[in-house]
């Protein structure tokens, strides 16, 4: 039977994201490679001529961006492995690269060694943001760590959005760190106007001070955001709200983890982890909120839904959040919408949810557990006030941590295996008893080891759109999948569009048995 977590909506839109890689060779013609040799912050002595050089005869990242500003076609930029490229050469602020930020005008990947290798980071003069893509590019920026160190200096009006990153364009950020940032307003660590999409990440650290929302992440009305196998953890929203992650738009959050993230006293609306603001909606699967905190404003130290927000959960773990006013789990206004469906909520501070006077209880589709009773829940299957028996945030496996159940949980064997994912949010596959477990993670499933599930084409140890895509542009000839044998899912010596079909219908949750072309 179809499972509908993974929805024809999500997979539309990791369609939308095209991840482009880099071409062999080292060419700087258009189209071609830049490899830049200098941790320097210096210009392109003539952009546009095609060759990366300064006038001392390095190529530096921000002369490798300045000829990819201005010629045609999708370049790439080759970080090496030392740790730190500074910037923040002259005066704020112009859009072309020459000073400040690192202005991104044309299509475009960046490529370092790994998070741990390749840092872009603040210098001392940096008082604008450290990289804005702007509108109309497609960018991927890929194996890197981007970090302000508490730069933050004062944006001019009109400017003050994303500490770390702004983005008007079309933006993936795999395997990124996106850390220490402070914005004076929204967007601690990434402000997202247009499409953007954050896998295997890390968000941490970063801060929306003074009159802004969303420490982590801000999306913005017209904003599509799409993130997954991403933790986003100690971030700080001071004003508005929305600590980890503040939407206004859409966004599409899976197999991730929240934790640790805080609102400030003056934060309005609350929402530790997740606020999600007028209009916005957020559809959220196979996560775990937990250890967010906020101390103002309308409660939600897990989840803050108001004013006409549409919040779609399915197999969440919500526990060990806090809140100084009413609703340390969740919290909705009288204009929003929760549905939550085979998820926990429980264990919270000052109740698991908030509901009464100008806020509701969430609506339940059925099979999710309600530590205290707070929430209201009267759906198919619903456990109230009961004991979810819930382990320590840990490493269980998989790229982000997770609430183990223990031995005799509730939960267990007790969700829709109609809506259950196919995995959990380790990449483990559900169900492992008669049907799937509720919340985040499913008790005795094993995590798959890398290059060894077929359709696992990206080698990250689990099924997802993103596998789909790769696959699709293997067959279009525009990229190689690391692990492309593990797509020829019909056995027959090659991955085609026949075998994206059927990973297709193994995403959607439809069985499909090995080795058959469908």
């Amino acid at each position: 039977m179809a499972r509908s977590a993974i929805s024809l909506v999500a997979l539309a839109a990791i369609a939308l994201m095209t991840v482009a890689s880099p071409r062999e060779g080292h060419s700087t013609d258009a189209g071609g490679t830049f490899e830049v040799n200098s941790v320097s912050d210096k210009v392109d002595a003539d952009p546009g001529d095609g060759v990366c050089l300064t006038v001392g005869g390095k190529c530096t990242l921000r002369a490798a961006l300045q000829e990819t500003n201005t010629l045609p076609g999708h370049q790439t930029v080759v970080l090496d492995n030392n740790y730190g490229y500074a910037v923040g050469i002259g005066a704020c602020c112009e859009d072309e690269s020459l000073s400040q930020d690192l202005d991104i005008t044309d299509d475009l990947t960046i490529k370092g060694s790994g998070m741990a290798e390749t840092a872009i980071f603040a210098a001392p003069a940096l008082v604008d943001r450290l990289i804005d893509v702007r509108e109309g590019t497609q960018v991927v920026i890929s194996d890197l760590t981007v970090k302000s160190l508490d730069s933050g200096g004062p944006m001019p009006q009109g400017e003050g959005c994303g500490g770390g990153i702004r983005n008007l364009g079309d933006l993936t950020l795999a395997r990124v760190r996106v850390s220490d940032n402070l914005v004076r307003r929204s967007g601690g660590g990434v402000c997202n106007y247009g499409v953007l999409r954050v896998s295997d990440s890390v968000i941490k650290d970063n801060v929306a001070a003074f009159a802004g929302a969303g420490g982590g992440i801000v999306n913005y009305s017209g904003g599509l955001a799409v993130l997954e196998r991403t933790t986003i953890s100690n971030n700080r929203a001071d004003t508005l709200g929305g600590g980890g992650v503040a939407n206004y738009g859409t966004m599409i959050l899976r197999d991730s983890v929240l934790f640790g993230n805080s609102t400030g006293g003056q934060a309005s609306y609350g929402g530790g982890g997740i606020l999600n603001g007028p209009s916005g909606s957020i559809q959220i699967s196979n996560s775990t909120i937990s250890g967010n905190f906020t101390d103002g404003g309308r409660g939600g130290g897990g989840i803050s839904n108001y004013d006409g927000g549409h919040v779609t959960a399915v197999n969440l773990t919500i526990a060990f959040n806090d809140s100084e006013v009413l609703g340390g789990g969740i919290s909705t206004d009288a204009d929003s919408t929760t549905t939550i469906v085979n998820t926990i909520v429980a264990a919270n501070e000052n109740f698991d949810c908030r509901s009464g006077l100008d806020s509701v209880s969430p609506s339940s589709g059925g099979h999710n557990l309600d530590g205290d009773g707070s929430c209201q829940l009267s759906g198919p299957s619903d456990l109230v006030g009961v004991d979810p028996l819930l382990s320590d945030l840990a490493d269980n496996g998989g790229p982000t941590m997770t609430h183990a159940l223990l031995a005799g949980s509730p939960a267990t064997n007790a969700g829709d295996d109609a809506r259950c994912p196919a995995w959990d949010q380790r990449g483990a596959p559900r169900p492992v008893g008669p049907v799937c477990d509720i919340g985040a993670y499913e008790f005795g499933a094993v995590v798959p080891t890398a290059g060894s599930l077929p359709g696992d084409v990206d080698c990250d140890g689990a099924l997802t759109p993103f596998d789909e895509l790769l696959l699709l542009r293997h067959v279009g000839s525009l990229a190689a999948a690391p692990c492309i044998e593990l797509g020829n899912l019909d056995c027959d010596g090659d991955s085609d569009l026949a075998d994206a079909r059927l990973l297709l219908r193994r995403l959607v949750g439809i069985s499909v048995p090995e080795c058959d072309s469908g």
